[in-house]
């Protein structure tokens, strides 16, 4: 009897978007997710696809080739993986096939051949994490740790991830474990060493090289393990997974800058439900999301004993007003470090016209334009660099309204003689400094650590941060203000500068919680994210655009959306969560149909971009 194996391709093109029919030769023996040799197109050339599903019968079978040869003798997807492609492809209105080129690993033959499965079984666990009772009564719960630093400068919640994943290991589970950024992979890893537990946890991180990429890949296909990394780990294999942790849901670095655009909590979320496992999202501040999905019963909110520092809030712009100078300064004399989180990189984070104080503009676009590190004058708005000729009154002096990251580091340095000055960005990528009289200046989310905390933590920019004119402003606002927080020690204090009214008092108690709750319950009230979703379709032919816009306001999904206003080439709407796959499906076709008679897209051109959750709109 002749059988019959599906074969799909792991490709970004839409016309491979479907599963191929092979015939399987006598003698092969083939399992599900191996990857084999097949022939492609009118010429029969070479092509490698993964095995999807094995029949007895084809209603192609007439038509079907053969498959030339196994590839590659080891399953390298697994059915937990090719569903979870198909749940977030039809949520993000993508195709299956760019997300299967995402998740599947290059293939290295040597590094195949070196890898041996290893035979080790952890022992237990005595200690026992602190939401372990939440999280066996409840499968999903948003949790907030301790404002602690452990002694060797890395932050109370690293610990207690660490530890649930060594609890997951003595009942026999894996743990995947997504972060945010490279300094939240590294306090994990600096937990998971001390613990004792490094034998057990595998790492998948893009900044390894590829063959260890791709040993770390069949490791976690074959061992229960603590897995983790950023983003791209959440499609990563994890045997007889128990428990999945996000970190930080509302960091912007969760959201993947490719086709389908998904981000990471909406992927979780979708495994959480395939592969039935526990699910911990946890973060100082919470993303609106969450609190949305606490407020709806479908997380729990675990209510835990929280250790917090001191804090003074003062309502004026002044950066460093002069009782914040005078503690800064007593810390740095008794040799202890202290941080500064600013909003904006650069000398100077705008400029104005010395002779008539009007506000400098970029020349090409009208922008606001600042002062980059090397003293450039830049455009926050387009890519323009260089000289920005006279004012109109005619005068080409320039004064400096705000200093950015590294001005305000060059300024201080004069201001504390007796420190060492960091400048940390996300250019320079500074984990740690030396403890002592180090006075760091870092922008949001590059805060370095330090052992046992810092003296002081001083949130130099709370006041021009909140009062974004972004949708989410408030929220990123929030989880910045928090994270630094959280590297202060315990005898230390933090100073928000510039807050007023409600939020002072929310940010004086670490009450970010309410904070964010109270900016959710607004949005609903306005029918913004997240209270319903936010798309937005872009295309480099206004004229495809325009078709597309006419399609989808006459289809079936037209009396779910609600057009928001959009800049050029841009349509967006908000639509409801339950319409979602629908509304998907119907842009997929659409799209599909106005891009094969398309007269303006170039070949091998995607005409559109299509974000079924757009946070950049608003």
């Amino acid at each position: 009897m002749t059988r019959y194996a599906k074969v799909r391709f792991p490709s970004a093109l839409p016309q491979l978007d479907k599963e191929f029919d092979y015939s399987i030769p006598d003698g092969l023996e083939l399992e599900f997710g191996q990857l084999v040799n097949v022939p492609f197109g009118p010429k029969k050339d070479n092509k490698v696809g993964i095995v999807v599903e094995l029949s007895s019968d084809s209603e192609f079978s007439s038509k079907a080739s053969s498959i030339e040869s196994i590839s590659c003798s080891i399953p390298l997807l697994t059915k937990s993986q090719l569903d979870l492609a198909f749940a977030v492809a039809q949520r993000q209105a993508g195709s299956v096939g760019e997300l299967l080129s995402q998740i599947l690993p290059k293939r290295l033959k040597r590094a195949e051949a070196a890898y041996a499965a290893r035979n080790e079984t952890f022992s237990g666990l005595e200690a026992k994490p602190l939401i372990e009772n939440e999280l066996l009564s409840h499968k999903r719960v948003f949790a907030s740790f301790d404002y602690k630093v452990e002694p060797n400068g890395y932050p109370a919640w690293a610990k207690e991830i660490a530890l649930l994943g060594a609890w997951q290991l003595g009942r026999g589970q894996s743990t995947l474990i997504v972060a945010p950024d490279y300094r939240a992979v590294e306090a994990l890893e600096v937990a998971i060493d001390a613990l004792g537990f490094s034998n057990y946890s595998i790492r998948h991180e893009s900044s390894d090289t590829g063959s260890v990429r791709y040993t770390n890949y069949l490791r976690a296909l074959d061992e229960v393990a603590i897995n983790y990394g950023v983003r791209s780990a959440s499609f990563a294999p994890a045997k007889n997974l128990g428990l999945i942790v996000l970190i930080d849901d509302g960091d912007e670095s969760h959201i993947e800058q490719s086709a389908p655009y998904w981000n990471s909590r909406d992927v979780l979320l979708q495994r959480q439900e395939i592969e039935k496992a526990a699910m911990l999202v946890t973060s100082y501040s919470p993303s609106a999301d969450m609190v949305r999905l606490v407020e709806l019963g479908y997380f729990k909110k675990a209510e835990l004993v929280q250790a917090k520092p001191m804090t003074r809030v003062t309502d004026n712009h002044t950066r460093l007003d002069d009782e914040s100078f005078g503690f800064i300064s007593s810390c740095l004399r008794a040799g202890k470090p202290v941080l500064i989180q600013t909003a904006t990189l650069g000398q100077a984070t705008g400029v104005a016209c010395r002779n008539c104080r009007e506000l400098r503009e970029c020349p090409e676009c009208s922008g606001r334009i600042w002062i980059d590190a090397s003293g450039k004058f830049r455009c926050r708005s387009c890519l323009f660099s260089g000289p920005i000729g006279a004012c109109s009154c005619g005068g080409v002096d320039v004064s400096i309204i705000k200093l950015g990251s590294s001005g305000l580091a060059e300024s201080l340095a004069k201001g504390f003689p007796e420190a060492q000055i960091v400048h940390s960005s996300g250019a320079e990528k500074i984990t740690r400094v030396a403890s002592g009289a180090t006075l760091v200046i870092a922008t949001n989310g590059a805060e370095p650590f330090v052992d046992g905390g810092y003296s002081c933590v001083l949130i130099a920019d709370a006041y021009s941060m909140v009062a974004g004119s972004r949708l989410r402003s408030l929220e990123q606002s929030a989880l910045r203000w928090a994270n630094a927080a959280s590297l202060v020690s315990q005898q230390g204090l933090v100073i928000f500068v510039g807050l007023t009214g409600l939020i002072a008092d929310q940010a004086k108690q670490f009450d970010f919680y309410s904070m964010i709750q109270a900016d959710y319950t607004d949005r609903v009230e306005l029918g913004l994210p997240p209270a319903q979703r936010l798309l937005s379709i872009s295309s480099t032919s206004q004229a495809d655009l325009n078709d597309l816009t006419a399609e989808t306001l006459n289809s079936d999904v037209a009396n779910y959306l609600r057009k928001l206003p959009a800049s050029g080439n841009q349509i967006a709407f908000t639509y409801p969560y339950a319409q979602g796959n629908q509304v998907a499906t119907t842009l997929i076709e659409l799209s599909m149909k106005i891009s094969n008679k398309s007269k303006f897209r170039k070949p091998g051109q995607r005409l559109f971009r299509i974000s079924m959750d757009d946070a950049s709109v608003l």
